[in-house]
């Protein structure tokens, strides 16, 4: 065995933690450990109800350490849907999730932010700048 081989005897399964924060008016889905196949559902279903209340928020993935296909597959769905229904989000993520995603080219429409603090920053000038359009003008 080379130095850069790995069995799976030496792969530390890290279950994923789902955790809900807000942070002015905006809501974060932070997830740590690994998105597999036995964890791919919990992923999904935290996603849904992210996208479902049709609010701003920020899915931070920097502290998962690997994602399979089928969960960049997740990310990619929830993006065309936000896109869809016009809801701003952001990515935090760092190389285990971003790097595939962009290999894969599922990227194209992500917003990808280094934080939560910057992402919430940037979807509250997002929301502002949204709602100010949407106002009539006085005449």
């Amino acid at each position: 065995m080379n130095e850069f081989s790995r069995t799976t005897d030496e792969r530390t399964d890290s279950p994923p933690t789902f955790t809900t924060t807000c942070a002015e008016n905006i809501q974060s889905l932070v997830v740590s450990g690994e998105i597999d196949v036995r964890s791919r559902a919990d992923f999904a279903a935290c996603v849904d109800d992210l996208i479902g209340e049709r609010h701003p928020f920020v899915l931070d993935c920097s502290d998962v350490q690997f994602i399979s296909v089928g969960g960049l597959s997740i990310i990619e769905t929830l993006s065309a849907k936000a896109r869809r229904l016009g809801v701003p989000w952001t990515l935090v993520a760092a190389h285990p999730v971003r790097r595939p995603l962009s290999l894969l080219k599922m990227d194209a429409d992500i917003v990808f932010t280094d934080s939560t603090a910057e992402a919430v920053t940037y979807l509250s000038s997002t929301t502002v700048l949204d709602e100010t359009l949407a106002e009539p003008m006085s005449a």
